[in-house]
């Protein structure tokens, strides 16, 4: 919702965000503060989907570059081949074939 109190979120895809820390199930992750008024709170979701989903599209461009199969990207963000080529393929050429 434009006029929140939630600045856009940027991502700068020159920083290398690799993290060497084990996963953290979202059950012991710190505990979230979500906003009171649901405009804000839902500002904020959307504003962290469309982050999550440039990080994701540099991920899959490092990785096809890089030489992954469509397959090895899926197992790696836990959903199905055809999710990702669904969601990626057009994008970057249909580029995988392994």
């Amino acid at each position: 919702m434009r006029g929140s109190r939630f600045p856009e979120l940027t991502f700068d895809p020159r920083v290398n965000y690799r993290c060497r820390q084990p996963r953290l199930s979202l059950l012991t992750a710190t505990p979230l503060t979500i906003p009171d008024d649901p405009a804000d709170a839902l500002a904020a979701v959307g504003a962290l989907r469309r982050l999550a989903d440039r990080v994701e599209d540099v991920a899959v461009e490092r990785a096809v570059g890089d030489g992954w199969s469509f397959a090895q990207i899926a197992e790696a963000l836990g959903v199905t081949r055809q999710a990702v080529q669904k969601k990626h393929s057009q994008r970057l050429g249909d580029r995988p074939r392994r």
